[in-house]
C-alpha cells in the first residue's frame, strides 16, 4: 500500500486547514462532498448527521458510505454503502462492523483511519494505491466527521472515487 498524496487528518472545520485536506484529492465528487459538509459547519462545530445525509447528495450517493461510531469498545458499523462501492467490492456491508471486513489489510487501514477521524474530530483525505483482492486499487478517499453536539463524532461519511 502506498499513499500517493496523503493528508492525514491535517485539518479542521476552519477554511484554511480544512481546504488543505480536500486539496489532496482530485475527484470532483469528493470536492462536492466536502463543500456540502463545510457549508453545514457553524462556529467551528462539526455538522450533525441530520445535516449531511447521502440522500441529500443524490449525484454522489453511489460513491458514499456512512458509518456509525460505537464506543466502549470503539467500533464502526456500516450504515449505508453506495451502489458503486458495493459493485466494486462485491460485498454488501450494511449492518456489519469494519472489524468484521473479510480483507485483513483493508480492515487494518480502515480501523486506523476511522479511529484517527474520531479522536481528532477532523476530516481525513488520502489518495492511495492499495492491493485488495489481489488487485491494485487506486482511489481518492475523504472521511468527514459528524456530531450532533458539534464535537463528539458519532457518524462518519466517506466518499471514495476509484481510478483503476
Amino acid at each position: 500500500m502506498t499513499d500517493r498524496r496523503p493528508v492525514s487528518g491535517a485539518g479542521s472545520t476552519s477554511n484554511e486547514t480544512g481546504d488543505a485536506i480536500v486539496a489532496a484529492v482530485t475527484a470532483p465528487e469528493l470536492h462536492a462532498l466536502y463543500a456540502h459538509w463545510k457549508s453545514r459547519c457553524r462556529d467551528g462545530q462539526l455538522p450533525s448527521p441530520k445535516q449531511v445525509e447521502p440522500l441529500d447528495l443524490p449525484g454522489l450517493m453511489r460513491f458514499l458510505l456512512t458509518l456509525d461510531v460505537h464506543r466502549d469498545p470503539l467500533r464502526f458499523l456500516y450504515r449505508y454503502t453506495g451502489a458503486t462501492l458495493v459493485a466494486r467490492s462485491g460485498l454488501e456491508l450494511v449492518g456489519t462492523f469494519v472489524d468484521e471486513h473479510p480483507d485483513t489489510a483493508f480492515r487494518h487501514i480502515a480501523q486506523s483511519t476511522l479511529t484517527d477521524v474520531v479522536n481528532k474530530g477532523r476530516p481525513y483525505a488520502v489518495v492511495r494505491d492499495m492491493f485488495l483482492d489481489g488487485r491494485l486499487r487506486r482511489y481518492d478517499m475523504l472521511a468527514l466527521p459528524l456530531a450532533s453536539d458539534g464535537k463528539t463524532v458519532e457518524r462518519i461519511i466517506i466518499g471514495m472515487k476509484h481510478w483503476d
